[in-house]
């Protein structure tokens, strides 16, 4: 019984070791692409560009809060004075969390769009690649990867020409 367990296994590996010798893989790091691969470097320009403005009045809507908040904390308001200052800020706090929820979403959204075309680019070059030089398998998520397997490079290159 003991054997067999043993005997088994090993026949198996035996019988699978001249296929697994003519398997070929590899392995592309995707946030290297999006950090690197100019397609995804001019994406990131283009956001940054587009949002900027908005982003300009976020810090606005923020320095104008914090300009408030000091206002109040020195305690130097008459009554009156210190109730309207602090509905202003409630009014302007309100106002700065809506206006960023709003940003967000809609950064997110053209994040992707934009991202979409940058991973599709990607993905065309992973395919020429593995059907040019025969890979079965190529990977773009792993705990680990021998660097010899690592295509990163190659695809960045592909994707910058």
């Amino acid at each position: 019984m003991n054997l067999s367990r043993i005997l088994l296994p090993m026949l198996a590996l035996t019988i699978a070791m001249p296929a697994l010798a003519d398997f070929k893989m590899g392995y592309v790091n995707i946030e290297r692409l999006y950090r690197e691969a100019a397609p995804a470097v001019a994406a990131q320009k283009r956001l940054e560009q587009e949002f900027a403005g908005r982003d300009g009045e976020l810090k606005q809507l923020a320095d104008k809060a914090r300009d408030l908040k000091q206002t109040l904390d020195k305690g130097k308001l008459s009554a009156n004075d210190r109730k309207s200052k602090e509905l202003d800020l409630v009014s302007i706090e309100r106002e700065f969390q809506q206006k960023q929820g709003q940003l967000r979403a809609e950064f997110t959204t053209r994040r992707n769009e934009e991202f979409a075309s940058v991973l599709d680019r990607a993905n065309q070059a992973v395919l020429d690649i593995a059907k040019k030089e025969g890979y079965d398998l190529i990977v773009q998520e792993a705990v680990y990867v021998n660097p010899k397997h690592d295509l990163t490079e190659r695809i960045l290159k592909a994707m910058d020409n």
